[in-house]
């Protein structure tokens, strides 16, 4: 049978395995199909054949396509917007959030301009609302007293730090006109800050838990450096065993 295999095309000559003894039979797959049964030529055998399968070769990978991601642009949802906005009385606006007051300038000289206060260092505020005099909020922050060197507020609303007065103020009324409605919301905006004042203040703060084996091992490093001679750590590490 191997004599046929001479100016044969090669994907016509297949070979396969004989049910007996296991020796490979070539064979020209365009005279024989699957299920001949001829003699083995090993083993003298009937046997029958088969065409093996060719094997299936594995689809060609993409290529991965660059993903490219366009800018992240805020919208409406994910920008902060203030829980209260209080117009002052001349270039100047209040903007009033969960954990911080803004004083934001829009004057010629001041526009852009902004001064964060964080509810954290608010001591204090006060209320002065509009009648004969000027409507203003102040916020006391730590730094000194407040006195007749405190801050100064102009016409125009703008905000000013004198002496060495722990204060801030904001202006929202000039005394000229009633503004009633901003009294109101001045009224607003203390009680806000207030309770979220009380609110930061009470919530629970988070201490670190160590482990008598935690201290030991960071005085034991301190030694292993030289900041710690032998008594200082002796002396140390009896402290923490006696606690």
């Amino acid at each position: 049978m191997k004599d046929e295999k001479v100016n044969l095309p090669n994907e016509w000559w297949v070979s396969c395995a004989c049910n007996t003894c296991s020796g490979q039979i070539e064979f020209d797959a365009s005279l024989y199909q699957t299920g001949t049964t001829i003699q083995c030529p090993h083993c003298g055998i009937d046997t029958v054949l088969h065409i093996p399968c060719k094997p299936v070769s594995p689809p060609e990978p993409i290529p991965e396509q660059v993903q490219i991601s366009s800018p992240t642009i805020p919208t409406a949802e994910t920008v902060e917007r203030p829980v209260f906005i209080l117009e002052g009385c001349g270039f100047s606006s209040l903007e009033v959030y969960d954990d911080r007051v803004s004083i934001v300038g829009t004057g010629i000289i001041s526009g852009g301009s902004v001064k964060t206060i964080p509810f954290s260092c608010i001591i204090a505020v006060q209320l002065k609302q509009a009648g004969l005099g000027r409507g203003s909020l102040q916020f006391t922050i730590p730094g000194g007293t407040d006195g007749q060197r405190g801050v100064m507020v102009s016409s125009d609303g703008e905000f000013f730090v004198g002496g060495t007065s722990g204060s801030n103020s904001f202006a929202y009324s000039n005394g000229i006109f009633m503004e009633s409605n901003k009294d109101d919301l001045a009224l607003k905006i203390k009680n806000h800050i207030e309770k979220r004042i009380r609110e930061l203040r009470a919530a629970p703060t988070v201490t670190p838990v160590t482990s008598l084996a935690d201290e030991l091992t960071k005085l034991a490093n301190l030694k292993k450096d030289g900041i710690l001679s032998e008594d200082e750590f002796q002396a140390a590490k009896m402290r923490l065993l006696k606690a």
